[in-house]
C-alpha cells in the first residue's frame, strides 16, 4: 500500500527534511554516564549544552518487513576531557542489526557484548569517517562517540519492529571512556 511510504531524504547538511519524530539530548539527560562527575555537574549548571539531535522516519504501525531510519547530529565537545557520546543501547530482540553510514565528522562506534546478567563481557570499537558504512550485528550494544572538532553526522537504518533498551547500558556502561 503506497500510503505506508513516507518520502524523506537527508538534506545537504545530513538532516532529514520530513521526520516523523525527533528529539534533542542535553547533557543533564546523561547523568552518571561520564567519568568526571564534577565536570558534568559544572557544565550542566553553566549552560547544559545540547549533546546531540535526532531526526527519525518510522512507520505508524511497524510490520516485520518495515525499516526505520534516522540521522543524528552529535556535537563536538567533552566533559572533563571525555568526548561527547550518545546514550547507547541494545536492541530488543537482541538479534536485530543496525546499519550505519557516516556523513561527516569523525568518531567511533563503541560496541559492548553484554551477557544476560547485564554485565559487559567484551568491548570493541570501529572508527567512523565520511563515507564509512557498517553494520552493527545484533546482540552488540552500541554507542557513538564524536572524537573530532566538528559535528559528527550519521545516518542509520534498523528493522522497525525493534525495541531499544537504554536502561541496561546506563547501568552497566560500555567498559571504556574515550578521552582527548
Amino acid at each position: 500500500m503506497i500510503d505506508r511510504f513516507l518520502h524523506s531524504e537527508p538534506t545537504s547538511l545530513g538532516r532529514i527534511d520530513q521526520p516523523t519524530s525527533g528529539y534533542t539530548v542535553r547533557l543533564n539527560e546523561l547523568r552518571g554516564m561520564f567519568a568526571d562527575q564534577g565536570a558534568w555537574e559544572r557544565m550542566v549548571s553553566d549552560d547544559d549544552p545540547i549533546i546531540y539531535e535526532v531526526a527519525l522516519v518510522e512507520p505508524k504501525e511497524p510490520g516485520d518487513s518495515d525499516l526505520s531510519y534516522g540521522v543524528t547530529v552529535l556535537h563536538a565537545g567533552n566533559v572533563g576531557g571525555e568526548f561527547f557520546f550518545t546514550r547507547g543501547h541494545l536492541h530488543v530482540p537482541a538479534t536485530r542489526p543496525e546499519l550505519y553510514y557516516a556523513l561527516s565528522g569523525a568518531g567511533v562506534i563503541l560496541l559492548a557484548d553484554v551477557g544476560p546478567d547485564g554485565v559487559v563481557r567484551a568491548t570493541d570499537q570501529v572508527r567512523l569517517s565520511p563515507g564509512w558504512v557498517g553494520c552493527v550485528e545484533g546482540r552488540w550494544a552500541h554507542r557513538t562517540v564524536n572524537t573530532g572538532d566538528t559535528d559528527l553526522v550519521f545516518f542509520y537504518v534498523w528493522p522497525s519492529n525493534t525495541g531499544h533498551d537504554y536502561e541496561t547500558m546506563a547501568r552497566s556502561g560500555f567498559g571504556r571512556h574515550l578521552k582527548r
